[in-house]
């Protein structure tokens, strides 16, 4: 979906953002979860993380007919 909204010449930039930001997230994403262990207890850890992602969810969800339309509106003035 990235590489469908942005330009040809900005693709190669968004898909480096990307790969950046997700090889380097879920380091971080285990760090805080190890804190967080050690505060809250591992269970707990658990469920608030399953509970972000669910809510997560939800958003995209609720963002998802955007993206289609921006993907499209994207895809017709390329085309033409």
């Amino acid at each position: 979906m990235l590489q469908l909204l942005v330009s040809d010449e900005n693709r190669g930039q968004i898909t480096g953002l990307y790969v950046m930001a997700s090889t380097g997230a879920v380091p971080i994403g285990n760090l805080i979860a190890g804190a967080l262990a050690s505060k809250i207890g591992s269970s707990n850890t658990i469920i608030l993380g399953a509970s972000i992602c669910i809510a997560g969810s939800i958003l995209f969800m609720q963002q998802i007919s955007t993206f289609r339309n921006l993907i499209r509106l994207n895809l017709r003035t390329e085309g033409a």
